[in-house]
């Protein structure tokens, strides 16, 4: 018996343990206040749009050339995080 909607949770499991370490990175370095809200803004895009991506490659009903192009791309944004 498999739930619905699964794979999405498991994806922003991940994804919001990624989101908290790069919250905690920012928030830890000796920066101004404004500075550290864009970067935890930027964080927090990042993170949206890689999901957004990552769980229409799992769960989307695309071709397996669309599905791997998608997957592909949340990847890539994912590593904009470390830029």
């Amino acid at each position: 018996m498999e739930l619905a909607g699964t794979e999405s949770g498991f994806i922003a499991g991940a994804l919001a343990v990624v989101l908290l370490g790069a919250i905690l990175s920012v928030l830890s370095s000796p920066m101004d206040a404004f500075t550290k809200l864009a970067y935890v803004l930027y964080d927090m895009g990042l993170v949206g749009l890689s999901f957004g991506l990552l769980s229409e490659a799992i769960e989307g009903n695309k071709s397996d050339a669309t599905r791997a192009a998608l997957a592909i791309a949340g990847a890539l944004v994912l590593l904009a995080l470390r830029l």
